[in-house]
């Protein structure tokens, strides 16, 4: 029910921007991109090579997946040195052959404050998740963020706490909460647009008799963004170590490695509309690798798709 809330509530932002698009004095203030998406997932459950997923339970290993995003925002203040702003941002993920299918709708409600070189944000947010058309899980909290502009670079400081509420008991593992703070540093210039992220994540989640979920992630990531008249292409990169809480039952302590590389060319039909194509291949190690269960898997990804923008 709170997801198809802010469902209806996205579509009549959308449909607001589309009534007032001539109008230049408001839609200055207004954003919206949508991005739809189809293509190839060699691994939807990362299950390892010798794992043997059954057909009747998990599903087939590799699936086409169609994907749907939707953006909408609003800035609905803007002052001398501050601004406020309503963001409203959906995301549909659908299995072809395994008939299963994910989305996640968020709203959030940034505020920043301005100085010549420094920016404070301030972002309450609220989330929920649906699989397969049943509520599971909703999310609330709040993001901090400081950033210091300096010529073409931007270096600062980040911290998201997030609190979770299950609404569907099979996933009852996952209530708890999570916090991800990350230091950065990103270069803006007029032909390309970098950045670099170091931060450390806590999943304190409700441990149970089996379960590995609560864990601490360590991580590296990156991105390059080249843009040349209609052409473009961004590569990406992910490097994480992953320890999980030690289990109750016998004391293992798991940990995983997880490296993710991708690239994404694209061309710009006109200034609202461009085609892309996305090829990410992720691998996972882990210290969790018996006959009955097995984490050391792969996954192998490619899209192509069509984005809009306002």
């Amino acid at each position: 029910m709170y997801q198809q809330k802010l469902q209806i509530l996205l579509m009549i932002l959308l449909f607001n921007i589309y009534i007032v698009s001539e109008a230049s004095d408001i839609v200055k203030n207004l954003t919206a991109n949508m991005e739809l998406s189809s293509g190839y997932n060699s691994n939807v459950f990362y299950g390892s090579q010798n794992e043997i997923i059954e057909e009747t339970s998990a599903g087939s290993k590799s699936d086409i997946q169609h994907s749907i995003i939707l953006n909408a925002g609003y800035k609905y203040f803007n002052g001398s040195n501050s601004d406020a702003k309503l963001y409203v941002d959906y995301y549909y993920d659908k299995l072809q052959d395994n008939d299963d299918d994910y989305s996640t709708m968020d709203l959030s409600l940034p505020y920043s404050y301005y100085t010549k070189t420094l920016r404070f944000r301030v972002t309450p947010l609220l989330s929920s998740f649906k699989s397969s058309g049943v509520d599971a899980l909703q999310n609330y909290g709040i993001s901090l963020n400081l950033t210091r502009k300096l010529g073409f670079y931007r270096a600062g400081i980040s911290s998201l706490i997030i609190k979770n509420k299950v609404i569907d008991e099979s996933y009852s593992a996952y209530e708890g909460s999570s916090n991800n703070s990350y230091i950065f540093l990103e270069k803006h210039s007029f032909s390309n647009q970098s950045s670099l992220k170091l931060g450390v994540a806590n999943y304190n989640y409700q441990q149970t008799i089996e379960g590995d979920e609560s864990n601490a992630v360590y991580y590296i990531g990156s991105n390059y963004l080249f843009f040349k008249g209609r052409k473009e292409i961004v590569f990406t990169g992910k490097v994480q170590a992953k320890k999980y809480v030690t289990d109750p039952f016998n004391g293992f302590n798991r940990t995983d490695y997880n490296v993710k590389l991708s690239v994404a060319p694209a061309y710009r039909l006109s200034k609202s509309i461009k085609l892309f194509v996305k090829a990410q291949y992720m691998i996972n190690r882990s210290n969790l690798a018996t006959e009955t269960e097995d984490k050391n898997y792969d996954q192998t990804q490619f899209n192509i798709g069509v984005a809009w923008r306002l």
